[in-house]
């Protein structure tokens, strides 16, 4: 989620971007709002989000059977171009 249209320019200055896209990260615009479901749509049962913002309380991003991580913005770009979250600790 880049942080500005500058950094997001630079982004696409440095062909960050289709890697990412090409890895079906989904960009979402900078926002000061943590509740992702009222403006990017809201997480189904199952799907997974990764994310920088500072809550993750269930349900707040649609189903409470959605997952909910909170991460560094290096991991959350690392996920990805992995396709899968970074460095998870699988307890």
């Amino acid at each position: 989620m880049p942080s500005s249209r500058e950094v997001f320019a630079q982004t696409v200055r440095e062909s960050l971007v289709l890697g990412l896209h090409e890895a079906d990260a989904t960009w979402f615009p900078p926002s000061t709002v943590f509740n992702r479901a009222i403006n990017m749509g809201a997480m189904a049962a199952g799907e997974t989000m990764i994310s920088i913002r500072t809550r993750n309380l269930t349900g707040r991003n649609g189903s409470a059977q959605a997952e909910m991580c909170l991460a560094s913005a290096q991991t959350v770009a690392a996920s990805a171009v992995a396709g899968e979250i970074a460095g998870r600790n699988t307890r």
